[in-house]
């Protein structure tokens, strides 16, 4: 297949009609993916771009009723790949992934885990059901993982969950993407600080 240009970013539960400047930066990208769209079935951004969703849970906050997590992918009208989403039935993946085979050549796994698991629950407990092919696929992971992997990727800081899914990533035999391209480049800008918790990842080389 031809060149594919993916683009990540973390809505953070923006206002709908924010969308209009993010996807005109997004305008060079065949597909956008976005952690933390706070979206509730059967809402859309009613943009012209073809929308698909993994919704989120009910949650009444101060600017009302919300979908609490909840993934999108935007589709750039330009993108001329054949897109199929992956519905799944394991409670955990339904919950934290947006999955889709591309052109039948390239499975890509959008994934948010939020910084606290309910029941503790480890973050390989979501990352081992994934599928990591499908027919003979490329595969490609990105989301927001909330972990922090120290001086693999030049952050500051190294936490539990980043030593986990370090060990993850080693065993898959992944292509971590922040190290070879983006080295000490953080993904998150807050009051408390910077750091790297946006990963892109693959089975293959890409470049």
């Amino acid at each position: 297949m031809s060149r594919l240009t993916i683009s990540l970013f973390n809505a953070t539960g923006m206002p709908k009609q924010s969308i209009y400047p993010i996807l005109q930066l997004a305008q060079n990208s065949d597909i956008l993916f976005l952690t933390e769209a706070w979206l509730l079935s059967p809402t859309r951004f009613k943009s012209t771009w073809k929308e698909y969703h993994t919704y989120g849970l009910p949650l009444t906050t101060s600017r009302g009723r919300q979908g609490h997590l909840s993934l999108a992918l935007l589709v750039n009208p330009r993108c001329g790949f054949p897109i199929c989403q992956i519905e799944y039935s394991h409670p955990l993946l339904a919950k934290y992934t947006l999955s889709i085979v591309l052109s039948s050549a390239v499975l890509i796994h959008c994934i948010y885990i939020p910084p606290e698991l309910e029941e503790d629950v480890p973050i390989t407990e979501i990352l081992d059901e994934l599928p990591m092919q499908y027919a003979y696929t490329t595969t490609i992971l990105c989301g927001d993982f909330n972990t922090r992997l120290g001086q693999i990727t030049g952050d500051t800081r190294l936490d539990s969950r980043g030593r986990v899914f370090s060990n993850w990533i080693q065993t898959q035999n992944l292509t971590l993407w922040n190290q070879r391209l983006t080295y000490g480049q953080p993904t998150s800008y807050t009051f408390q600080g910077t750091g790297t918790i946006d990963f892109f990842l693959s089975d293959t080389d890409l470049v």
